[in-house]
């Protein structure tokens, strides 16, 4: 458990995120953020204890984003024990602490049983515990996508936009939770490489919210500019740089304004934004605004880390690692390794306390790490590098194949490029078929994005195997002409 100092740093930023997200959202209405900070400081002592079992025991504890419903709304069902209520209450508002102590297998716990006590509710009173049951089911969903269990948060993301579908039909605030729901399902697509269907995910989404947006532009325009980024991120993965440029700048333009309003809730989302922006003149090869962009994103990062740290750490590594991206593709060799160490720096240290979420970028900062050292003629240490980034992608993959397949292949690939380096062909073979077999999955589901690794993979591997034929044949014609001259020589000799 964390320390008394970080617990109460943990709270203070969560306050201010509860306090920012009233002012933001239709669902929080003006009064309630007295209530919100009572409950909030109040679950520090629930992390701090076990939780107790006894009825009396437990806190009555409100829900953050339901609290006036919750507190004014009466079930037509008698039987409804108000306990039950409040049970679920407190276990998605532990859950919630848990997860900002990156407790997940405790926030886990707590969403679960949440879970099915709100089942129960709706079973007895949908009108009224629906919501509160597709709210709980959509939580289970991003804690899944946190931790790279895709198919799980594909399952309950999909029930989740079910229900609010349903519930939108009869109640039209329930739109921004349909949308939002189709944004999370986009970003899971996008994950999985399934970027057309993440697209028409997306789609729908920023539909919703520029109508939202269009009559509260105050209360939407924070959610409209999240689905014009992830749209703008989308684009730039399908190599469509016009619309990825299109949408990202609008987003960027919001959050902005955004910013300049209320730094303490944007300036995480223009970072972010200013990040995307960032690989996509990358991909453009307009490096200048590339470095511009993320020289930007890393001062706001660096500013929030010093404010709370071990929030921002993570998001400081990741454009650590992009700058020394952008230093590699510019031959800057010095510098890129300057921001790598940093990025692996902080990534091993994140690592030690929150392996399920950091250690997909340190994988990334390590075949980084290891194609630098390659062109350095550091092969040893890229070697290492390499096959330290092979084996976090290994173990990731046993969960989710269809997300890190594709890391996989393009690292085995690497380890073949710096054994044929090195002369060592068989070595180089057999990575090289091992990323061949990989992508020939993968050309199968999605043939647009992978056809070009494979192709140049497969390439990679018929040279080797050109290479192997050259050097048996050269060992064989040796050993011929070695055996040649051992019988010539054997002849010579006088009887």
């Amino acid at each position: 458990m964390k320390s008394k100092k970080n617990i109460e740093q943990k709270i203070l930023r969560g306050l201010d995120f509860f306090r920012d997200y009233s002012r933001c959202h239709l669902n929080v209405r003006k009064g309630e953020f007295q209530l919100i900070t009572n409950n909030l400081l109040e679950l520090a002592k629930v992390v701090r204890e076990p939780l107790p079992r006894e009825k009396k025991e437990f806190l009555n504890l409100w829900h953050p984003f339901r609290i006036e419903q919750r507190a004014t709304r009466k079930s037509k069902k008698k039987d409804i024990e108000t306990f039950d209520i409040y049970s679920a209450a407190n276990l998605v508002n532990i859950g919630i602490l848990y997860w900002t102590f990156g407790e997940f297998k405790k926030a886990e716990e707590s969403y679960s049983r949440a879970l099915k006590i709100c089942r129960q509710l709706a079973k007895q009173d949908p009108d009224i515990f629906e919501p509160d049951l597709a709210e709980t089911i959509n939580y289970l969903g991003n804690l899944y996508r946190n931790l790279k269990e895709i198919k799980k948060a594909e399952k309950f993301y999909t029930e989740a936009l079910g229900i609010y579908r349903e519930l939108a039909e009869r109640d039209p605030d329930m739109f921004e939770n349909v949308a939002g729901t189709l944004n999370n399902l986009g970003t899971i697509y996008s994950d999985l490489k399934e970027f057309e269907k993440a697209k028409k995910y997306y789609i729908k989404a920023l539909g919703i919210r520029r109508e939202l947006a269009e009559k509260d532009p105050d209360a939407f325009n924070p959610f409209l500019a999240i689905t014009l980024n992830n749209l703008g991120s989308l684009y730039r993965d399908l190599r469509e740089f016009k619309e990825a440029e299109e949408h990202s700048s609008e987003a960027l333009k919001v959050f902005r304004e955004l910013a300049e309003k209320e730094p303490e809730v944007f300036e995480p989302y223009l970072a972010m934004t200013l990040n995307n922006f960032g690989n996509l003149y990358s991909d453009l090869r307009k490096f200048k605004k590339a470095e511009e962009s993320y020289t930007e994103a890393l001062k706001i990062y660096r500013e929030l880390t010093e404010k709370y740290p071990d929030d921002f750490d993570f998001y400081m590594a990741e454009t650590f690692n992009n700058l020394g991206g952008l230093n590699y593709d510019l031959r800057r060799f010095g510098k890129a390794e300057n921001y790598y160490s940093k990025a692996k720096a902080i990534f091993n240290k994140l690592a030690e306390r929150d392996p399920d979420t950091s250690r997909f970028g340190l994988a990334i900062t390590l075949n980084n790490i290891g194609s630098l050292y390659r062109d350095l003629g550091e092969f040893e240490i890229a070697e290492k590098s390499y096959t330290e980034a092979l084996k976090i992608y290994r173990e990731l993959g046993e969960k989710e194949p269809k997300v890190f397949d594709p890391y996989i292949a393009i690292t085995l690939n690497n380890i073949g490029n710096l054994y044929s380096d090195l002369n060592k062909l068989r070595e180089a073979k057999k990575s090289y078929t091992e990323a061949v077999n990989i992508y020939g999955e993968l050309v199968k589901k999605d043939p647009d994005t992978f056809d070009p690794y494979f192709r140049q993979t497969y390439s990679n591997l018929q040279e080797t195997y050109s290479n192997l034929e050259n050097l048996l044949g050269k060992t064989e014609e040796l050993y011929r002409t070695k055996v040649s001259e051992t019988l010539k020589k054997s002849s010579e000799k006088p009887d």
